[in-house]
Parts: C-alpha cells; structure tokens; sequence
C-alpha cells in the first residue's frame, strides 16, 4: 500500500518511493489492498502519503486476494485489462493475485524474502527504485548499471 504498519498508534511510515510514486501524474495508480478503505485512508495519512487516484480495498470486493477480483477491479477502474498492467506487490498472496489476472508483476522485497515470490521475474528492495518515464509509456527499475523496462 505504500506504508509499512504494526497496527500501533505512530508506527505507520512511507515506504521510500511511495510519495512521489503516489504523487506523479504519468501513468494511473490504483491501491489495491487487503485492509478495507477506512483502515487504508488512515494508514496513508499516518504515513503522510497522499490519498492515491484510485483505491481497492477489501470493502470494494466479494474475493480477497489471492483471489484475483481485486486486480480486475482495479484495472477496470482505470479503463484497462488487468493483463496491461504492472502490479506492484510486496505479498506473496498479492502476486499471486497479480499473476492470476496476467498482469506484470514486480516484487517489493521489504516484509518478504525473494524465495517467498513463486514465479516472479521483477524484484525490487523499494518503491525508490522504481522511475516512471515522462508521458508514462515506461516504468524503469534499474538492473546493474542500466536501468530495466518493466511491462508487457
């Protein structure tokens, strides 16, 4: 979702990227979460992030992850196939979802361990290390010394 929580009162914090992740204009971000909007819309702003453009929570569906519900959801919303588009997940249940519906999908390695994300080909240690191209045709990771194009 953007922020790391306990659950106890102060500890919500931004993951590093997750601001200007939330913030840039480019390309459409919908949160897609396990929490139901009210405990999300609390988390983001504990974590001072800004409300994302759109938000799936676990009130907005029938079937939680892994179910792949909320990623359709979330792709119909912006006008997309879940297929087009890039998943950013950081739970092995919601890369599961991601991967059920087609979509790219990329690992944050923050609460998980690498062998912990079956059948993931794009892995990432934060939101930081992700640089979305001006006009929105590209979200780059860097791999080495370049920087990787990550999408269908």
């Amino acid at each position: 979702m953007g922020c790391r929580s306990d659950s106890r009162p102060g500890e919500d914090e931004a993951l590093p990227g997750a601001y200007k992740l939330l913030r840039q204009a480019d390309l459409p971000v919908v949160v897609v979460t396990s929490a139901t909007r009210a405990v999300a819309l609390h988390r983001l702003a504990r974590a001072k992030l800004p409300a994302p453009q759109q938000l799936v929570a676990a009130d907005d569906v029938r079937q939680g992850k892994p179910h792949p519900e909320p990623y359709v959801t979330a792709a119909h919303r912006i006008g997309l196939l879940a297929a087009d588009c890039v998943a950013i997940e950081d739970s092995p249940l919601g890369v599961q979802a991601a991967l059920a519906v087609g979509a790219t999908t990329v690992a944050v390695l923050i609460s998980h361990p690498r062998d912990e994300f079956d059948s993931v080909r794009h892995f990432i240690p934060n939101l930081a290390s992700l640089k979305v191209e001006q006009g929105g045709n590209c979200l780059t990771a860097p791999r080495g010394r370049g920087a990787q194009g990550i999408g269908s």
